[in-house]
């Protein structure tokens, strides 16, 4: 029993500390009641695109290794990331202005 006790423990700790540094890190900024993305969501769209971008010269690769396999598992994955990284992009590319009863869209945010 002691060690479900400890376990219960760890968890509750483990939740509480990650929690804190979600509410810490991962905020969207504010400039002049203009909501953008954190740091935190610019660099996991970075590193998106460097995935995306990697695997397409794997294809490339494959394309002038003539080697068929490699070019259809790569060609696979960047639709797969390709897809996914259109609907991160869509959804990090806008920003709200606050007004006192609500946020409403006011234009597209350029990403860096």
């Amino acid at each position: 029993m002691p060690s479900l006790i400890n376990r219960m423990l760890f968890i509750f700790i483990l939740m509480f500390v990650l929690t804190t540094l979600r509410f810490l890190f991962a905020g969207r900024a504010r400039n002049n009641k203009i909501e953008k993305p954190s740091f935190i969501q610019r660099f996991a769209l970075g590193v998106q695109v460097a995935i995306t971008g990697l695997m397409a010269f794997i294809v490339f690769m494959g394309l002038i290794l003539k080697d068929s396999e490699m070019i259809i598992v790569g060609s696979v994955i960047v639709i797969i990331f390709g897809a996914i990284l259109f609907g991160t992009r869509r959804k990090f590319k806008r920003f709200y202005r606050e007004n006192e009863e609500y946020f409403y869209l006011d234009q597209q945010y350029v990403v860096d």
